[in-house]
């Protein structure tokens, strides 16, 4: 009696293998990480969350711990935040910007 090979069972059990494994990375990434979404009040803003520049809103994954968050807008005076990022936690961060005395945008009150 011939056996006959095992070549696809072997080849799909890796693949099992192979996409829960990517999987549980993914998963551990993403839960390893807190998820801060950060807007400016006006909206529009430049945001900065460790020496990376966004667009207002932004939706960013930190590893636990505290940031120094920056938004700044043409007419408005610059504004930092401490954010604390906590694991597996989202949460949202707004950022009311003041009006800059000496150089106010257009429409803007005083």
């Amino acid at each position: 009696m011939t056996r006959k090979p095992i070549t696809y069972q072997v080849f799909a059990v890796s693949v099992v293998l192979v996409v829960c494994a990517g999987i549980g990375v993914w998963a551990s990434l993403i839960f390893s990480r807190a998820h801060i979404t950060i807007k400016t009040d006006p909206a529009g803003g430049e945001i900065w969350v460790d020496n990376k520049g966004y667009s207002s809103p932004a939706s960013v994954y930190l590893l636990q711990g505290s940031y120094d968050v920056w938004a700044i807008q043409d007419g408005y005076l610059p504004l930092s935040k401490t954010v604390i990022a906590r694991r597996g936690q989202s949460q949202n961060v707004i950022l009311t910007l003041e009006v800059d005395p000496n150089q106010p945008p257009e429409g803007a009150p005083l």
